[in-house]
Order: structure tokens, then sequence, then C-alpha cells
């Protein structure tokens, strides 16, 4: 019978030194702390996508819903219940009362509160997050409603991570905040000094409004240039 070489198998059988496992170790370490920041990122970009569309198409939802019953949305304005303006800005309670007639049946909303700046109403939803509500009365000759939307639910947070602003108009009920752009120069949305995202700045307080158009511009998705 073929003799075994036994000296090959013990050979085979031999063990990672101390020194072999440390480096592996740290070569797992050095991976690890390249790839998980990368990971949570991309996992946290998911997150606000999905936060912002399910707004949106929640609010849209609602005002469709409010147009079956309750007439076109250009007609809301003239609503004698509710508004009789003095001043461009709806007051606190024009705003409470046009939420709850024409959207709060159709949400799942928990509280409506005085944010305390400019007559806004803050809407908390029951998710968690949050938005401000501001009917604007006779602004370019039209109404104009913004809604600012607050993914962790904070108003102060507005970094570009969270804040979200929307506008309605009898023009499209319910869309990205885009006043005053061009509808053509994509660079505007992150450069605008007042609106701009990353770039917006109003009363000394970040004011990325054009966030959410670049968001619908890019499929709902995050796109690689945002200002994270």
């Amino acid at each position: 019978p073929q003799k075994t070489n036994c000296s090959f198998f013990k050979l085979s059988k031999k063990a990672f030194t101390l020194a072999e496992v440390l480096v592996t170790l740290t070569i797992i370490g050095v991976i690890s702390a390249m790839t998980i920041p990368t990971i949570n990122r991309a996992s946290e970009k998911r997150t606000v996508e999905t936060r912002v569309l399910n707004f949106y198409s929640t609010f849209q939802n609602a005002i469709k819903l409010s147009i079956i019953e309750n007439g076109p949305i250009e007609d809301w304005a003239y609503d004698d219940n509710i508004f009789t303006f003095s001043s461009g800005l709806a007051t606190f309670e024009q705003n409470k009362q046009y939420i709850e007639k024409y959207l709060a049946p159709y949400m799942k909303i928990d509280e409506i509160t005085n944010s305390g700046y400019n007559n806004k109403a803050l809407v908390r939803l029951r998710n968690g997050s949050a938005f401000l509500f501001n009917y604007q009365h006779d602004v370019l000759d039209a109404d104009l409603v913004l809604v600012s939307y607050f993914i962790d639910g904070n108003r102060e947070n507005r970094s570009t991570r969270n804040l979200f602003v929307f506008s309605m108009s009898s023009e499209r009920p319910f869309k990205p905040f885009d006043l005053g752009w061009d509808g053509k120069t994509r660079k505007a949305l992150f450069t605008h000094s007042t609106w701009g995202c990353g770039t917006g700045v109003w009363n000394g307080h970040d004011n990325p409004l054009y966030c959410s158009k670049l968001l619908e511009l890019n499929g709902w998705r995050i796109p690689d240039d945002y200002p994270w």
C-alpha cells in the first residue's frame, strides 16, 4: 500500500496565528468603517424619499376627495363662512377652519395648533411628522397656499433632509414649490439666494424651498448632487 505523507496533513491542520487573526480583524474593521456610513446614508435617503412621497400622495388624495364633496378648489377661497380678508395673510382661525373643512376629513391628523408665526397653522400628523399651513390672499393676483412639511415634526429643523415645501393653487391643486423658477434652469433650484435647496435664506433662517421640486424632477428620488 502507498504511504501517506503524514507531515503534509500536519502542516495543513496548522491553526491561524494571533498575528494573522489581528490582521484579518483590522482589515474587516477598515472595510466596515468605509462601507457602513455609506449604507446608513443610503438608508436615510430612502427613508426621506418614502416619507416625502407618501405625504405628497396623501395630500393629493385628500384634495381629490374633498373636491368630490366640496366642489372645485378655486371656489374654496370664496367660502364666506371662513374668509373675510382684511390683509394678505389669513388669520390662524381661518387657516384652521379651512383645514378642518377641506382637508382634515381625508387625512390622519392629530391636532391643529397656532404655530405662533405669521398666523400659520401647525398640523401634526399621526405618523409623527407635521406641516405648516399658510393661506396667502392675492399673491401675484392670485391666492397661494404654502404647505411646509417637516419629516421629524420639528418645524425648527429646516435642513434639506427635513423640510419640503409644496403649494396649492387653482392652476395645480398641489405641487412642489416652484414659485419664481423659470422651469428650465435646474441649477437655479440649488443656487437661488432665497429659495435654493441648500442656499436659500430668509430672515436669517435656512429656507430650502426648492428641494421638493428637485425630488419631483428626479422621480421622487434624491439626486446624486443633492445637498445632503
